[in-house]
């Protein structure tokens, strides 16, 4: 898919640069002089994929054996294009899929029966990447995560959650004691927001 902003192109290399392990670029598409739908046929069973695009419509289904899943609409400035997102990837970004915001997507494109389908595997907010690019040239970038409660109800609920994978640490102090819960989690304020609303916890904070 085309991206002509500048600041897009910037901050997908910024995630690439940052983050190694995840998605190729498409820049060298621009370089071959693809864009728009085409791109759709010449990335015809390539898989780890980096795009973008703004969200149009997110309709979710059930498959016959019951599991969920969505379709998600996206636009770019060339053309439309629809994805399709499975239950273990719904879980972990549906709260944070809203349609008329911008997001970097992680996809897969295979053929079929004669119909190109992108999986989407990875959603990034565009805006986070946005603010990331800028401070990443000023202040240290926080991405770190550290939650004060002393109730096991909330420790309980915070496991629960559905975090995707990521570069960021969480530190859980429970009654006084600092307990890590990983450091392969993806660091935002939506997560931190979602957190601050989980009853008795006393504070979130990002560092």
């Amino acid at each position: 898919i085309q991206i002509n902003d500048d600041n897009v192109k910037k901050t997908i290399n910024t995630i690439l640069k940052k983050q190694k392990d995840i998605y190729t670029t498409v820049e060298l598409l621009y370089n071959k002089g693809i864009s728009g739908l085409n791109i759709m046929n010449y990335l015809q069973n390539s898989k780890n994929i980096l795009v973008a695009g703004t969200l149009l419509a997110k309709k979710e289904r059930r498959s016959a054996r019951g599991n969920a899943y969505a379709f998600l609409n996206f636009s770019d400035t060339t053309s439309n294009y629809e994805g399709i997102i499975f239950e273990a990837n719904l879980r972990k970004y549906r709260d944070m899929l809203i349609v008329g915001q911008s997001y970097v997507l992680g996809a897969d494109f295979t053929d079929d029966n004669g119909q190109i389908r992108v999986e989407v595997k990875k959603i990034y907010n565009l805006e986070d990447i946005v603010k990331f690019e800028k401070n990443s040239n000023s202040t240290p970038v926080k991405k770190n995560l550290k939650i004060t409660t002393n109730s096991i109800t909330a420790v309980q609920a915070i496991k629960e959650l559905e975090i995707p994978d990521g570069n960021g640490a969480i530190l859980l102090i429970f009654n006084n004691q600092n307990v890590k819960l990983g450091e392969k989690f993806q660091i935002n304020d939506i997560l931190a927001e979602k957190l601050r609303k989980i009853p008795e916890i006393i504070s979130v904070d990002l560092y």
